[in-house]
């Protein structure tokens, strides 16, 4: 098996030393290793470009270019592993410099695939040699590489794919995607059935194969890169399917793509989606803000009882663990040792009902204290098909409601990253689907109305997977993972919908 390696430094004497003893250390471990050398950072930058590297070994003192000389100070060695990972490049790297900065070192080892050998220490090159058989004979545990699918479902007379690959140079990939546009209404039109039948879960099967079939059967060359790709990446949980829908499309039950005789996609993967209007606003863990923290959550508790809304028609009914979901959700997040670890800043829980005081002034009163990074929403959301509107609900005499249009106005305003919609009955994907398009950034709400138990212990699996992975993507893959262990009977795991927007 060959593996390719670039060493860089400043050091004609140290690049060919520590080449010399890789190609050796690597006959013992059963690789041809291939190496190259590189003597600054812009040189370092395009064998990069050219050559997709197994690892990479750097001194930290490293010129700009031939015309520069190493000054003290500039660390271009870290400049490197910084915009390789900006660029999501995991390319494993091992830094080479002097002990005395020992935040330096802690900086680079909390990198993922990352670490830091002093050059002043006795023996130093068998460290450089331990280390790069750590990452090029494990390099499939962490594996570096991702995948993102894009699965452009409009306009509805050109659906095409975009394919990115992540750890090695190179573009993203573009086509057609061949896909009958009448089999894709026709799976809307079953979605909202599934969770009442008997055989919920066989239908639901038939729903995604059919899907599979379209996007998988129908199209050779997408298939066999998407093939290709995988193979590369190793682990499907560092796959991303997004599928870029509108409005007609958002109805389908995407979330259950599978192929003949295996699992769901979206038990292996993160399965979502993206809306086609773009955002200034990154979503929450996206951006530097939020990955450092601390991070500002309002719980918002709207129980309005067994009511009847005339106007619209609607019916809702009591939301019996809209309390306790609260009241878990606030005691994890204040809880010392969490509030430490995961960089929680400030929590509130408001109780929509606060005397004979309509909560709504109260809401959005709130929302304009401070900026609020997460919003929970425990209440009833409705959307009514004739008018095209969302509704959420406070209590009132009548019961008040307030357009999704609004509401997303406020939250807007807010600063939020990500919204949570707990709304247990009436909830639907349409719903969800208009907050996204009016641009907050990450919305996660649920198809089918559910069973308030589940829903409860959905909520809890989901903050303690967001906070500890830092990603909504990975939290929502990891919690319908754990619900379909725990409660494949239940339709919970197959549910959620999450709805994250486009950054320009």
């Amino acid at each position: 098996m060959d593996k390719h390696v670039l060493v860089a430094s400043r050091s004609d004497d140290l690049r060919s030393q520590i080449c010399e003893r890789l190609e050796e250390a690597a006959h013992d471990w059963g690789y041809d290793l291939l190496t190259d050398q590189a003597a600054n950072l812009h040189e370092a930058e395009r064998r990069v470009e050219r050559t997709g590297y197994d690892l990479i070994v750097s001194e930290v003192e490293l010129p700009l270019d031939r015309q520069s000389s190493p000054e003290a100070g500039k660390k271009l060695g870290c400049e490197l592993l910084k915009r390789l990972r900006e660029r999501k490049i995991g390319i494993p790297v091992v830094l080479i410099g002097v002990s005395s900065n020992l935040d330096l070192q802690r900086e680079i080892q909390k990198q993922a695939a990352a670490d830091f050998v002093a050059l002043d220490f006795p023996n130093w090159d068998d460290w450089v040699v331990d280390f790069s058989r750590k990452f090029l004979t494990r390099i499939a545990d962490f594996s570096p590489l991702s995948l993102d699918v894009d699965i452009v479902l409009h306009p509805a007379d050109c659906y095409t794919y975009r394919m990115q690959l992540h750890g090695r140079p190179g573009s993203p990939e573009t086509g057609p995607l061949h896909i009958e546009r009448k089999k894709l209404e026709r799976l809307g039109q079953r979605a909202p059935t599934i969770p009442t039948l008997p055989e919920w879960e066989g239908h639901l099967a038939e729903i995604g194969e059919t899907l599979g079939e379209q996007i998988f059967q129908k199209n050779y060359e997408f298939t066999k890169r998407f093939r290709e790709c995988l193979g590369a990446v190793q682990n499907k949980k560092n796959v991303n399917i997004r599928f870029v829908v509108e409005k007609d499309v958002h109805p389908v039950t995407l979330e259950a793509l599978k192929e003949a005789g295996e699992r769901f996609w979206m038990l292996e993967a993160p399965v979502y989606r993206r809306v086609t209007e773009y955002t200034d606003r990154p979503a929450l863990f996206q951006d530097d803000e939020t990955k450092a923290g601390p991070i500002n959550c309002l719980i918002i508790k709207s129980e309005v009882g067994d009511v009847i809304v005339p106007k619209l028609g609607a019916r809702l009914k009591p939301l019996k663990n809209v309390p306790l979901e609260a009241a878990s959700l606030s005691r994890f997040l204040e809880k010392p040792e969490n509030r430490e670890r995961f960089r929680v800043g400030h929590v509130e829980v408001l109780d929509a009902i606060n005397g004979e005081t309509v909560s709504v002034d109260q809401v959005r009163q709130k929302l304009k204290e401070r900026k609020w990074h997460i919003v929970h929403y425990a209440g009833h959301s409705y959307y009514d098909a004739k008018e095209n509107k969302g509704y959420v609900f406070f209590p009132g005499i009548p019961v008040i409601s307030i357009t999704a249009a609004e509401f997303s106005q406020w939250l807007n305003e807010s600063g939020v990253r990500f919204l949570y919609l707990s709304s247990c009955h009436s909830s639907e994907a349409d719903f969800v689907f208009e907050l996204a398009h009016r641009l907050v950034p990450a919305v996660l709400g649920f198809r089918w109305d559910l069973d308030d138990v589940r829903a409860a212990e959905f909520t809890s699996c989901f903050y303690r997977h967001l906070f500890e992975a830092k990603s909504l993507e990975r939290a929502f893959l990891e919690t319908r993972r754990d619900m379909h262990d725990a409660h494949s009977e239940d339709p919970i795991w197959a549910a959620p919908i999450l709805v994250v927007q486009t950054m320009n």
